[in-house]
């Protein structure tokens, strides 16, 4: 089977070419005139390169002297195929072909390219230009990649996550959101942060819009709309998308209950005032501290102290307490964290006396929250200074059967039917009797059987035995 070219040979340069050649020679894209080799049933078999500008020369990585004259499967070989196809279709229209992301072999850079491609008949040759796309191709590539590999998280977290419009329209909210709100991703495509809200908190929403619309990431707290009529807690994280130009061209974002969280808040600020109401005319302490023992609120009467209650709030019980019962606050953590009452005794400073401490009864309770999870723990402080005073006044006199330790060599006469425990109360340790008849709680003369009171956990061991 043999070929010809079209009409014309092809070998001169076109009329009016020459002008055309040197605009052409200024593109920033490849350039080859091509001359469609035809056979005897009509079809393209070849073309063969009659003109390549200095683009295509680069590109191709020849000079033009080399190129004109070669046919595309001589340059290309196995990967001519889809500059055939091209040509043909421009041949059996007589038009023009626009392509983008074509797949196609490089003879320079290898296989798997991806171009643009423009070609029109300009009969009798084919005028074809291209532009190297592939790293524009990989690059959404990639990006389909982590679309899908968020897609697949979103679909699957806790919470929910959204995109948005530049505008705030939400235009993908992942399937999570029926769990967290009861509504159809569909439901929510479409519409606004405005329509999901409730009424009290539209203001709230707008004033974090606009503050994304101008470019500021934003993490706020609001009451969402469920499908059920209800509504939610809900934490927003939302953060602008921007262009490479720096334009806002969208919003993402995720939701998270907080109902918990807020709830119980809630119940500490009731708790706070109740206790507010109740103490700020009481002449003893009471204090709100939370979970991690960090002080809330304080009643007005610990300026008796030389303490403003700003002095204390935000701090951490342990900074006031005697050093020698710090260990009490985890005690009093344990107790209350499970749910139960706890009783202590100890001691604080004068704000502007550290040397002068003041001995307290403590009487603790824990804040459950919304959820019954004990979020805090409330407590009331009793001076009893005088008792203690007269505790250690009563102890310097009392002699003992036996030095006090905690192996204690035991005296003749010594009434065993007492139980004996040890515990640390400074200045001294003292040796504790409880339960009995005659100290059913509280230090004892074992000489007299008086009793004292004491205000600590029965048969608390010294910070040595816990050391």
């Amino acid at each position: 089977m043999t070929t010809s070219p079209l009409p014309g040979d092809g070998t001169a340069e076109p009329e009016g070419l020459g002008r055309t050649a040197r605009i052409i020679d200024t593109f920033l894209d490849g350039h080859l005139l091509l001359l469609p080799l035809i056979d005897s049933d009509g079809a393209v078999t070849d073309l063969r390169i009659v003109r390549a500008d200095p683009a295509a020369e680069t590109y191709l990585q020849s000079d033009a002297d080399a190129l004109v004259g070669l046919t595309v499967r001589e340059l290309w070989g196995d990967g001519a195929s889809n500059v055939l196809r091209w040509g043909t279709e421009v041949v059996r229209t007589g038009g023009s072909v626009a392509l983008d992301d074509e797949p196609t072999d490089s003879v320079v850079y290898g296989p798997d390219r991806y171009v643009d491609v423009r070609a029109a008949f300009v009969g009798p040759e084919i005028s074809l230009t291209w532009r190297d796309v592939t790293e524009r191709h990989r690059q959404r590539e990639r990006l389909e990649e982590s679309e899908a590999r968020f897609r697949l998280v979103a679909e699957n977290a806790s919470g929910a996550v959204f995109s948005a419009t530049a505008d705030g329209q939400f235009d993908w909210v992942s399937p999570s959101v029926r769990d967290l709100l009861g509504w159809e991703p569909e439901d929510i495509v479409g519409t606004s942060p405005l329509d999901l809200v409730t009424p009290d908190d539209v203001e709230v929403m707008r004033a974090h819009m606009d503050a994304l619309r101008s470019g500021r990431a934003q993490d706020y707290v609001v009451r969402l709309r469920t499908r059920s009529g209800g509504h939610r807690w809900i934490g927003v994280s939302a953060r602008p998308v921007a262009d490479e130009r720096g334009h806002l061209r969208g919003r993402v974002g995720s939701w998270r209950d907080v109902t918990a969280e807020v709830e119980a808040m809630q119940a500490l600020a009731a708790s706070q005032e109740q206790y507010r109401l109740l103490a700020e005319n009481a002449s003893d302490l009471v204090a709100l501290a939370d979970n991690e023992g960090r002080l809330l609120w304080f009643s007005d009467s610990i300026r008796t102290y030389g303490w403003e209650p700003s002095d204390v709030v935000g701090h951490a019980a342990s900074e006031f307490l005697h050093p020698d019962d710090r260990y009490l606050l985890r005690e009093v953590a344990v107790t209350t964290g499970r749910g139960d009452a706890a009783r202590v005794a100890w001691r604080i400073a004068e704000k502007a006396d550290p040397d002068a401490w003041h001995w307290f009864r403590v009487h603790l309770r824990p804040v459950h929250g919304s959820d019954g999870h004990v979020v805090g723990r409330v407590s009331g402080w009793q001076n009893i200074d005088a008792e203690m005073q007269a505790l250690y006044a009563a102890a310097a006199t009392v002699e003992w059967m036996y030095e006090p330790s905690f192996h204690p060599r035991w005296g003749p006469g010594f009434p065993e039917r007492l139980a004996f425990a040890t515990l640390t109360c400074a200045p001294w340790r003292w040796v504790l009797v409880a339960p009995c008849e005659q100290a059913p709680e509280g230090f004892v003369n074992v000489q007299t059987g008086e009793t004292h009171p004491v205000y600590t956990h029965m048969g608390q061991r010294s910070k040595e035995e816990t050391a």
